[in-house]
């Protein structure tokens, strides 16, 4: 009898060997099956020891849709206590949670709702409210320009005037050392003839140096003027700003004084 036994075994190859184990994961997926036949007693059978006592499913995730679907189940099955045992482990885990309404019945989520406030009032979940926060008002960028306008009329002045607003120092320079220099010969060779009363050559070189050196001034002068008007702008921006206005104070223009030299500046505001 012994021996038939085990030369049963040995020519049976599923007799005494051990079957595979089914994964957690592979009977999750068993149980959203029945979830989905809603088949009740086999979402509870599949998913009561993947949860408890140990929670033997991989991530949080799938702990979580374990769960609802199980406390769904046994609400179905109309055991509130193994209800609320569910779902309170869900609400510790996620207060933020709510069932879907339209896919699960209005009584089960108002049952849900009344666990939820139950489990507020005796502080077993705490459902944290957002900061308030000041209001924002809207704002506008605001561009502040700082501008130095200039008349023309600075031009005509003599001596370098209009390339010193120009900005251009060295050609001012110039303009103003040789207008006064011509200047100061024509002053000088008037002066001398009138003094000294000079005769014959000397009168004639004195008269020669004096109409010289005014045709020389007024060519410098000349020059100066054509040169300046030629580098003349109507406006230079000197500075610029870009600023964040609120709404209710915003304004089209805001006009400052500004004293420069050659003219006065003006701070323009330009909404965008």
């Amino acid at each position: 009898m012994l021996l038939l036994a085990l030369f049963v075994l040995a020519v049976s190859p599923s007799v005494g060997r051990a079957q595979p184990r089914q994964s957690a994961e592979d009977q999750f997926e068993l149980a959203r099956n029945a979830v989905e036949y809603q088949d009740h007693e086999k979402v509870i059978e599949l998913l009561e020891p993947l949860l408890n006592p140990v929670e033997l499913l991989p991530t949080q995730a799938l702990v979580l849709q374990a769960r609802e679907w199980l406390g769904a189940a046994r609400w179905w099955k109309l055991d509130k206590v193994g209800f609320k045992q569910e779902f309170t482990h869900l609400l510790k885990t996620n207060p933020l949670f709510e069932l879907d309404s339209f896919y699960y019945p209005p009584d089960m989520v108002a049952d849900f709702q009344k666990l939820r406030t139950q489990l507020i009032a005796l502080q077993i979940i705490e459902i944290k409210q957002p900061d308030p926060k000041e209001p924002v008002l809207p704002t506008h960028t605001v561009i502040v320009r700082t501008i130095e306008r200039r008349h023309p009329l600075v031009t005509v002045i003599p001596f370098g005037t209009g390339q010193f607003i120009n900005g251009k120092t060295g050609k001012g320079v110039v303009f103003l050392s040789s207008q006064v220099l011509f200047l100061s010969a024509n002053i000088g060779s008037w002066v001398y003839l009138y003094r000294a009363q000079p005769d014959g050559s000397a009168r004639t070189a004195a008269l020669g140096a004096m109409y010289g050196s005014f045709a020389a001034f007024a060519g410098m002068v000349a020059w100066g003027i054509f040169d300046a008007y030629a580098d003349w702008t109507p406006e230079t921006v000197l500075e610029e700003k870009r600023l964040e206005m609120p709404d209710e104070s915003a304004s089209m223009w805001q006009v400052a004084p500004w004293p420069v030299a050659g003219g006065f500046g003006i701070s323009f505001g330009t909404p965008f």
